[in-house]
């Protein structure tokens, strides 16, 4: 009889040899299981997924901690507490020290919840942060002491353009990145109130 092609009998037989697979792939399956702890990055292994919701207290203009979990709001950078930046007359002020008591104004008296995203390069736990129905890092923006982090997410594009045009917060005058500031770029002590000293590192 010929055997048809797609059927029962045009497929290979199995050897014999083959017979203790089964019990091969139960003990690798076994020994893997016995393994996964010692697999698993601790920092990974040890993080808390759950939402996090209580008082919060505010570290810098991004961090937050939360029943002794710390948090890094999701999809924004704000200067760090140490930045210096220009004002609309070219005069230096903290901006960082403001840009924290923005956020601690926000969070004032509220009970605030966080939801993980995962930790960053860093190690740090990303969080979407809110109180009530208020969302931390898009009221950051739209105040004008954060920037979106386009390397995460799109979403704040439009919020931070607003915050631009209307001379909001950081953008009354001339700041660094605060991921450029972190690596050691300062604004000129020339500055004149716009980007011709440097508009490759300045906003």
């Amino acid at each position: 009889m010929t055997r048809g092609v797609g059927t029962a009998d045009a497929l290979p037989r199995t050897s014999g040899a083959l017979a203790p697979r089964p019990l091969f792939a139960r003990w690798l399956r076994a020994a893997l299981i016995s393994l996964a702890p010692f697999l698993v990055p601790l920092d990974l292994h040890a993080a808390d997924v759950s939402v996090a919701s209580g008082a919060a207290v505010v570290i810098d203009a991004t961090h937050l901690e939360i029943a002794g979990r710390r948090f890094k709001l999701y999809g924004i950078d704000a200067p760090d507490i140490d930045e210096i930046c220009n004002d609309a007359q070219g005069k230096e002020y903290p901006c960082g020290t403001d840009a924290r008591q923005a956020l601690a104004g926000l969070v004032k008296g509220g009970s605030v919840s966080c939801l993980p995203r995962g930790p960053n390069e860093n190690a740090e736990m990303l969080g979407v942060c809110s109180i009530g129905t208020n969302d931390l890092a898009q009221a950051m923006i739209d105040a004008g002491w954060a920037i979106a982090d386009r390397t995460r997410t799109l979403y704040y594009e439009k919020t931070e353009e607003e915050a631009r045009l209307k001379k909001q917060g950081l953008w009354q005058g001339q700041f660094v990145p605060p991921a450029d500031w972190r690596i050691g770029e300062r604004v000129p002590q020339s500055h004149t109130g716009n980007k011709e000293n440097n508009p490759a590192k300045l906003f």
